[in-house]
């Protein structure tokens, strides 16, 4: 048995497939659906909101004189 995962949205009993998995159209699956608990989720935006909060304290881009100028070399090195 192969397993593949992918994060799909129920929409009216119907949950899409990958266009990646074209390929096994007209096959049998075993299908298993594990949705997130509102209490996992909760947790994450907690965690979320933490790293946010020390993110303020930081000067992460606080060294960039010209933010135009860092960026466009950014750019630059992925030409």
């Amino acid at each position: 048995m192969q397993a593949i995962e992918f994060i799909s949205t129920i929409k009216e009993g119907i949950i899409r497939i990958p266009e990646l998995y074209t390929g096994y159209d007209n096959q049998q699956a075993r299908v298993i659906v594990l949705i997130p608990s509102i209490e996992h989720m909760n947790n994450q935006k907690k965690n979320l909101a933490a790293i946010f909060k020390k993110m303020e304290t930081k000067t992460v881009f606080g060294k960039i004189k010209d933010p135009v100028a860092w960026q466009k070399q950014l750019r630059d090195e992925w030409e």
